[in-house]
């Protein structure tokens, strides 16, 4: 969303107010309350560099190592689960998550916020995933569309009974998430 954001406005399409709105709300919803990436006085070149500097430090978080998420700190205080990335491959990640079994309805919603989550660290479309047939383990495709024959490409794995068997739009799931009161986090989180 913010790299469709600042192509807009690259490109000239959105005005500096259309696109300081939606930076804002962006980074509201990862916790900074106040970004200010226009100032009309100072020129669009800077505007432009703190903007570039912004997208590079995201994309360099996001490819940090581990990924652990925790309830607490993405708005969801009431619950107690974790999720825990504990490997990848281009288009897939296996993750940890305590509990999954006996999750409640408000966990799975906090859960598929937590895949969107992944999803845009990984600048991805979709997602898509596989449950545990026992134990704690979810298996979370990227495919590259929203076609079904997509879930093929990513394993065997994810055609079948335990499958999710929908690809789910990150862009969608976003508004979903925002909407829950989910905070996105970028920066991976480190003991």
């Amino acid at each position: 969303m913010l790299d469709e954001a600042a192509e807009h406005f690259a490109a000239g399409e959105i005005g500096s107010s259309q696109f300081n709105s939606m930076v804002k709300v962006l980074f509201q919803n990862i916790g900074i309350r106040k970004p200010q990436f226009f100032h009309p006085e100072k020129g669009c070149m800077q505007t432009k560099s703190i903007l570039a500097l912004v997208l590079l430090m995201i994309s360099t978080l996001s490819s940090a190592g581990e990924i652990q998420f925790l309830t607490t700190e993405t708005g969801f205080p009431n619950l107690q689960y974790s999720v825990k990335e504990l490997s990848k491959t281009d288009g897939t990640s296996r993750l940890e998550i305590p509990g999954f079994a006996t999750r409640s309805s408000d966990a799975s919603r906090w859960m598929m916020c937590v895949y969107t989550n992944i999803a845009l660290l990984r600048h991805k479309s979709f997602w898509t995933a596989v449950y545990p047939r026992n134990g704690d383990i979810v298996v979370v495709g990227f495919p590259e569309s929203d076609s079904v024959s997509e879930m093929g490409k990513l394993g065997p794995e994810f055609i079948g009974e335990h499958g999710f068997n929908a690809i789910v739009p990150v862009e969608k799931m976003l508004y979903f998430c925002v909407q829950a009161g989910y905070k996105f986090k970028y920066a991976p989180f480190t003991k």
